[in-house]
């Protein structure tokens, strides 16, 4: 890797504090998946970054120019999860009193990369 590779590279992760093998791994995993036209998922533990992995994977790649929308799917009841990412019909459901576009069906290209709906903490990343 030359040194402009290397500059670039910190420039992309300069969030990201650290140098060990694992993340290492991970930074070069980004790295690959920032470049495909591709859904991501991230997974991992309370507090161990992965919302500054979905901001690396978005700022190393073709869609940096467009904006980047968080959603925190825990604060969402489950019944209505599927609701608030892909909308739905007026009268689709108690309280549904007019159509709605959920957060991925806006996006276009949709992007969404987000943690396990088993976990925790869950958060879902569209880039638009």
């Amino acid at each position: 890797m030359t040194v402009a590779d290397q500059d670039r590279r910190v420039r992309r992760f300069e969030q990201i504090i650290g140098n060990s093998p694992a993340l290492r791994v991970v930074l070069e995993q980004a790295e690959r998946v920032a470049a495909a036209d591709s859904t991501v998922l991230i997974q991992g533990e309370t507090g161990t970054g992965k919302e500054l992995i979905a901001h690396a994977v978005h700022n190393a790649s073709p869609r940096s120019g467009h904006s980047l929308i968080k959603l925190n799917c825990a604060a969402i009841p489950f019944d209505l999860l599927e609701s608030e990412l892909f909308g739905h019909e007026r009268g689709a459901f108690t309280g549904a009193i007019a159509q709605k576009i959920g957060s991925v069906a806006a996006q276009a290209p949709p992007c969404l990369a987000g943690t396990g709906i088993r976990t925790s903490r869950k958060w879902a990343y569209s880039s638009r």
